[in-house]
């Protein structure tokens, strides 16, 4: 998902005219994450447009959602991301 997400900000950045808020905080992140550091040289584009997010909730435990991202035709700097939970609870061991 952390890549997805790095993909889409990949993606926001190449259609915004105004590079050097998204520059700046490249810069940061590059310096406080590992993770980001490494995956951010990758230009291969990963979807984030729909999949399945598990949480462990404090008091309801674990729980599992469909997510689904919409992009209005013509603004696709714009995007609508629902969470469905799932009924059937999951394993978190699979």
């Amino acid at each position: 998902m952390a890549r997805g997400m790095i993909s889409a900000f990949r993606a926001a950045r190449a259609l915004s005219l105004d590079k050097a808020p998204f520059d700046s905080l490249i810069e940061e992140l590059s310096e406080l994450s590992p993770e980001f550091r490494a995956w951010w040289p990758d230009t291969e584009v990963k979807g984030f447009d729909e999949g399945r997010k598990r949480l462990k909730h404090p008091t309801s435990g674990h729980i599992e959602f469909t997510y689904v991202s919409l992009v209005p035709e013509g603004r696709p700097d714009l995007s609508l991301v629902t969470y469905i939970p799932r009924h059937a609870a999951y394993d978190p061991q699979s």
